[in-house]
């Protein structure tokens, strides 16, 4: 009856709700404890001024964690109640993700990962600059991050017949596959082992979910442990 499937979905949003509540819970402790813990022990014991910088430079990185988680869940937040307003504008595709690519160069030379991009041209899609933006660097940092050391990404952007391909592969650790369902999910991890390798709360790729639907496009992951993880994202073409 109605009523039933009424009840059903007020018993879904409030173990929603219950899911999210802990799930944010838990993900404040820790940089929470991080900073307590070192400015407990800076003030219980005197110590060089090079240690207290340390500390200092340790806290300041806990801070901006937060900062970062506090700014996704207010985007979030806001996409999800509808405040947020996607442009209609053209974007080229071709040039948009060299220079981005080339922005992420140095985090990935800093890990020792290969990035190389292959876009073709005048590949271009009405929609919002800045989230399509978003779009790109979320997928092509998550890849470097999930990719060790002599590791390889691959960029690629491609025209089909109604749809810019945008097309991010990497060799990296992969997602066991029990876990590909679950990865657009808000403050979902596939393990431990991969939340210990990178920081992040787990709302990027939520993000990015919301972004891709709001642009009409399609995103698409298959990944296997050990096997690297291949992202395909499609938005339609402009019109000429």
């Amino acid at each position: 009856t109605e009523f039933n499937e009424t009840l059903a979905r007020l018993e879904k949003a409030v173990g929603e709700m219950k899911q999210f509540t802990a799930s944010i819970s838990h993900e404040f402790r820790t940089p929470l404890a991080v900073l307590r813990g070192e400015a407990e022990v800076a003030l219980m014991q005197a110590s060089s001024s090079e240690h207290y910088r340390r500390v200092l430079a340790s806290q300041l990185e806990e801070f901006e964690k937060l900062t970062r988680m506090i700014n996704q869940l207010l985007t979030l937040a806001r996409a999800e109640s509808g405040d947020v307003e996607i442009a209609d504008e053209s974007v080229d595709l071709s040039v948009m993700t060299p220079a981005l690519a080339e922005q992420l160069q140095p985090v990935a030379s800093a890990k020792d990962v290969s990035l190389t991009w292959n876009c073709a041209p005048n590949v271009k899609v009405i929609g919002d600059a800045s989230w399509i933006e978003r779009i790109i660097l979320n997928v092509v940092d998550n890849a470097i991050k999930f990719t060790p050391s002599g590791g390889h990404v691959e960029v690629r952007v491609s025209d089909g017949t109604e749809n810019a391909v945008l097309e991010v592969r990497d060799d990296g650790i992969g997602i066991p596959p029990e876990a590909l369902p679950h990865i657009f999910e808000r403050f979902y991890r596939a393990d431990p082992a991969r939340s210990d390798r990178a920081d992040g709360a787990g709302l990027g790729l939520s993000l990015v979910k919301w972004a891709v639907d709001q642009h009409h496009g399609s995103i698409r992951v298959e990944s296997g442990l050990g096997k690297g993880t291949r992202v395909a994202i499609r938005i339609p073409l402009a019109k000429h």
